[in-house]
């Protein structure tokens, strides 16, 4: 049984840059787990709701989520923000943990051009943790959510799962409440699908892309 790891920089990343993909993986007998590192509890689009309430919330939702889609196993670090106070530190203290622990063949995360800043942390400690501390090569891919890739390495058809991934998104009521973030990945997905192939019919019509990172 192959095992992978997704590393999700908020509770709902995962399933917005790969929700198809894994619920794929699943139906293929893959071990995943997903291991979420802040509690988006600073989103923009939740200013009315205190902060620790939402970071509840958004962990039941992340819970719900990864039932839908068959999601093995969770493990929440809780992270509050992890730009303050030197919080990158113990972020990578606890990644080169689970990491070594885990010891997936493939790892997933946000790709290296994502302009999100939290995003862009979590990857390059992700990326210098499996360069320099692991004592095991893994395949390690990056997904987009907020940044599309300029330059895909692998393409994968979730056309059978893509009411799974819509499912999976739409349980994170307290983010898709202000922003339609189902429509809006969805519609990259099927544009992706669209415009694969120049010159012939394309069978798909949802597709996740995906960038091979080498270390």
């Amino acid at each position: 049984m192959k095992k992978i790891v997704i590393i999700s920089p908020h509770p709902d990343d995962d399933v917005i840059g790969m929700g198809g993909t894994i619920a794929k993986f699943k139906s293929e007998n893959y071990f995943i787990t997903c291991l979420y590192i802040t509690q988006g509890c600073h989103s923009p689009s939740n200013v009315k709701i205190e902060p620790n309430h939402l970071a509840k919330v958004r962990e039941k939702e992340a819970k719900k989520s990864a039932l839908i889609l068959g999601i093995d196993q969770t493990i929440f670090l809780r992270f509050k923000d992890i730009k303050e106070n030197n919080q990158a530190q113990k972020v990578h203290k606890e990644l080169e943990f689970h990491l070594s622990k885990l010891h997936p063949e493939e790892i997933y995360l946000p790709h290296p051009q994502e302009q999100h800043l939290t995003h862009k942390i979590i990857t390059e400690l992700s990326l210098n943790i499996a360069k320099s501390y692991l004592n095991y090569n893994a395949s390690i891919f990056g997904y987009e959510v907020w940044t599309p890739i300029i330059n895909p390495t692998m393409f994968m058809d979730i056309t059978s799962f893509v009411e799974l991934k819509r499912e999976a998104i739409l349980a994170h009521k307290s983010q898709i409440e202000e922003k339609s973030y189902d429509e809006g990945i969805l519609g990259l997905n099927r544009y992706r699908a669209v415009f694969l192939h120049i010159n012939k019919i394309n069978k798909e019509r949802y597709i996740e892309v995906f960038e091979r990172i080498s270390i």
